[in-house]
């Protein structure tokens, strides 16, 4: 299953604050989209998880993959880098 570096982990915990401070483990799905520049990763706040769904856990958040985009997050690792022009964004990296 994916793995979320702690760069990553400290992003997505300060933007679902406000549900962790209600006492609720946040579910982040994790999938994969078409853009501009190819295959995006897409991450979405949900209320519950579907049977179907494969659910890992890092640092108190759970993440859930369904089966279509399981083969994206196989053997891989989500970062938050920063970029050429000195933004900052996820990205999915190879293990």
């Amino acid at each position: 299953m994916v793995k979320i570096t702690h760069a990553a982990i400290e992003k997505i915990t300060n933007e679902v604050q406000d549900i962790i401070d209600e006492g609720k483990m946040p579910l982040i799905r994790l999938s994969m989209g078409i853009g501009w520049g190819g295959p995006q990763l897409r991450l979405a706040l949900e209320e519950s998880a579907l049977e179907s769904d494969e659910i890992t856990e890092q640092d108190g958040i759970q993440f859930l993959v369904n089966e279509r985009d399981k083969v994206y997050f196989d053997n891989a690792k989500i970062d938050y880098i920063k970029t050429l022009f000195g933004g900052r964004q996820f990205k999915v990296l190879r293990v």
